[in-house]
């Protein structure tokens, strides 16, 4: 009986000693993480000069436009650990590993860090005439899309002005400008959501074509940027993100005497948020978000639960009763960017 309990105990012993060394070949066999001063964090350009202010164990950031990166994602490995982004470019990225029939990667998302509506930009005096122009002297996106390449001279403007210079900073690639594109179709739709079968709507096409058409292109530049360099002389109206054409403005003192911000009724929102992928950007998610945070606000993004502005930003509130649309799903935002690069020029 003893020398029974005695082997039972070698025994357990033996299977404890065995599933220990097992167990420290399998962690001596595993990959190390990456290192955070390996980190590799991708920002859309709307968001270069907060990203600039990233400090995180010395990783660089990457900045470029939104759909450069969902092109990343388009590969089985897209060389993103954390990416700062505008809702919803991180379902756009999603699906589209899903089109190419790639594993989904592990994604961890912060809560949304600030947002920023999208405004008109205007050159001062071309927007008095044109406000004119609109049903009832009231300024709407509508009323803009409407009249975007129409002669001045038809809204008893001075020929000598040319043509109603509407552009829009590269849909195709940038978020700022599907965003605009997005307040243009919400306009359209009477504030009604823009969803994938209303791009397709035979009425919606007309009206998205003719806006294809007669809108200006912009090489090189935005078209803030130029409006900024040329006091508005090449460019008359673009659709600008509040916080991202806020350090622009900064760094042109006299902008305020010939170019005018406008809030427009209905309001599409451009929300920030940071997105960790695998084990690494879960991680470093939550460092990279709270860094975030100031440089926000200090760049003119709104605080996410709906603060108002930084003081002094030059923004006027929609008309009473005119609620925003919020942001459409990417199914819509892909749907009008395709529709888009069907019907503009270049």
């Amino acid at each position: 009986m003893l020398l029974r309990r005695l082997l039972a105990v070698l025994v357990a012993v033996g299977l404890v000693l065995a599933a220990g060394l097992v167990r420290a070949r399998l962690v001596s066999d595993a990959p190390d993480p990456p290192a955070l001063d390996e980190l590799r964090i991708v920002c859309v350009d709307e968001l270069a000069a907060v990203c600039a202010k990233l400090r995180v164990a010395g990783a660089a950031p990457v900045t470029e436009a939104a759909t450069a990166t969902v092109a990343r994602f388009a590969q089985r490995d897209p060389a993103v650990d954390v990416w700062v982004t505008l809702e919803p470019w991180s379902t756009m990225a999603a699906d589209a590993r899903r089109r190419e029939r790639l594993p989904e990667l592990a994604s961890t998302p912060s809560a949304v860090l600030a947002t920023s509506p999208v405004l008109l930009a205007a050159r001062s005096d071309r927007l008095a005439a044109l406000e004119g122009a609109c049903d009832g002297g009231q300024l709407t996106w509508r009323c803009i899309g409407d009249r975007a390449g129409a002669p001045w001279s038809q809204l008893d403007a001075p020929a000598g002005w040319g043509d109603v210079d509407v552009a829009f900073n590269r849909p195709a690639d940038t978020a700022e400008g599907l965003l605009t594109l997005a307040q243009l179709g919400a306009a359209f739709l009477d504030g009604a959501p823009v969803t994938p079968q209303a791009v397709a709507a035979p009425e919606f096409f007309a009206w998205f074509a003719d806006l294809g058409r007669s809108s200006s292109q912009v090489a090189g530049q935005t078209p803030l940027e130029r409006m900024l360099l040329t006091g508005g002389a090449d460019v008359e109206f673009t659709g600008v993100v509040e916080g991202a054409a806020r350090p622009l403005l900064d760094d042109a003192p006299a902008w305020e005497e010939r170019i005018e911000l406008r809030e427009l009724s209905p309001t599409v929102a451009a929300q920030v948020r940071a997105v960790g992928y695998g084990a690494t950007g879960r991680v470093a998610m939550s460092t990279v978000a709270a860094q975030l945070l100031d440089p926000l606000a200090a760049a003119g993004w709104r605080a996410a639960d709906g603060a108002s502005s930084p003081s002094g930003a030059p923004t006027s509130s929609p008309p009473d009763g005119q609620a925003g649309v919020g942001t459409p799903s990417a199914a819509a935002l892909e749907a009008l960017r395709q529709t888009w690069i069907e019907v503009s020029r270049g």
